[in-house]
């Protein structure tokens, strides 16, 4: 599995590589023992209970498309902006993997809060795929709802018509270069996302149907990215771009959730 940003398809490959500038690394913050550690135990039990077979998985960055007619500055000026998305990087860093999420990354992208209107997902429910069950759509919404446990400031609501939705999940009979799943994100001007498409594979690399319960681990990762993380180095989050049978978000990942949505997006460095 595992920058309005996205992880693509072999089509969108070539987007993976997104805008890259030299990042001036913050010094590191370490991670409080408690974050990782009481729960490595119960995600090793829930793993070896996994019904599907062991997944391979080496993810890519997930692209991020600037909305057509948004022009680009072509030489970043620090402003109160991006000194105040560094001054709460810092105070919130503890605990999270901000600083590695972010270490080859200008910028910042999020959904705007809004308090009277969801995010609105449209999930397909009848794709054109032999070994497609509608189980998969329901392990899908689940694996998107995961994130409320975060208490960010944005909701989903999922919709039946695709043209109402802002997100959209589809699904592959397999993806290539390891993938079970890719987010396509696009964000305007002042770096707020304004849609995304996700797409889940239905087997493994090797060939295997996944189950329902990667299925759902997946679009947990996936709408990670939806929402504007990017990956964790730490195989216990369920952001890893390793699919090492994660089944929750972690502590590390809800933290990291929630101090994003604290940020203003934009241009940092």
């Amino acid at each position: 599995m595992r920058g309005a940003d996205m992880i693509p398809l072999a089509l969108l490959g070539a987007l993976a590589g997104a805008v890259g500038f030299r990042m001036v690394r913050e010094p590191h913050v370490a991670r409080p023992p408690v974050v990782v550690e009481p729960v490595a135990p119960e995600v090793r039990r829930a793993a070896s209970r996994a019904a599907t077979t062991a997944v391979t998985i080496v993810d890519t960055t997930p692209a991020i498309l600037i909305a057509p007619g948004v022009a680009e500055p072509d030489v970043f000026i620090p402003g109160p902006r991006s000194e105040e998305i560094m001054r709460r990087m810092r105070a919130g860093a503890a605990g999270t993997y901000i600083f590695e999420m972010l270490e080859g990354e200008t910028g910042i992208a999020r959904w705007p809060v809004r308090p009277t209107e969801s995010i609105r997902v449209w999930i397909d429910r009848a794709p054109p795929l032999a070994d497609w069950a509608p189980e998969f759509a329901v392990a899908a919404q689940q694996g998107f709802n995961r994130w409320n446990a975060a208490g960010i400031p944005v909701r989903m609501a999922f919709v039946i018509d695709s043209a109402d939705a802002e997100v959209r999940v589809r699904w592959a009979d397999r993806l290539e270069e390891k993938r079970v799943g890719v987010a396509l994100r696009t964000r305007n001007s002042d770096y707020w996302l304004v849609a995304a498409d996700v797409t889940l594979a239905v087997h493994e690399p090797g060939g295997g149907l996944l189950g329902r319960d990667a299925v759902r681990s997946i679009a947990t990762h996936e709408a990670g990215h939806m929402l504007g993380l990017l990956h964790s180095p730490h195989s216990l989050d369920i952001m890893s771009a390793g699919y090492n049978r994660q089944i929750e978000p972690s502590p590390a990942d809800l933290m990291t959730m929630r101090l994003l949505y604290t940020m203003p997006p934009g241009r940092f460095r």
